[in-house]
């Protein structure tokens, strides 16, 4: 994408070391924290004018069973793998919504489409 020209913004939890460019920005960004995903929606668009696409790779994993996982793991992958999407697609729906369309590509966790991978993995299986 950047070699075509396009803008990419990259955001995660902590500093990467991600090689920012002319065409790309990293940002490290809190994702379950709705207000700093606005404001960084809000800067982005005053400086392109427009999102007209957004690929959302927010996640994570952890191991366990239904036996073994405690609540409060449960909900720590709750938080990382479904609030965190939500607080990126409801800024950015809003905005495509308001110039006319876009597109929004998610990439969910695999072993929700391969059980037989997932044994173990609560928060992608239950």
């Amino acid at each position: 994408l950047i070699n075509e020209g396009f803008w990419v913004e990259a955001i995660g939890r902590k500093d990467t070391g991600i090689h920012v460019s002319k065409h790309l920005r990293y940002t490290s960004l809190d994702l379950t924290d709705e207000l700093s995903v606005q404001q960084f929606f809000k800067t982005s668009i005053e400086q392109h004018t427009s999102i007209k696409s957004a690929a959302l790779l927010a996640g994570g994993f952890a191991m366990g069973s239904l036996e073994s996982t405690a609540y409060s793991d449960l909900e720590k992958q709750l938080n990382i793998n479904f609030k965190t999407v939500y607080t990126l697609i409801r800024p950015l729906y809003q905005h495509m919504k308001e110039q006319g369309g876009g597109n929004i590509i998610v990439i969910a966790a695999k072993a929700a489409q391969h059980l037989e991978q997932g044994q173990g993995v609560l928060a992608y299986t239950l």
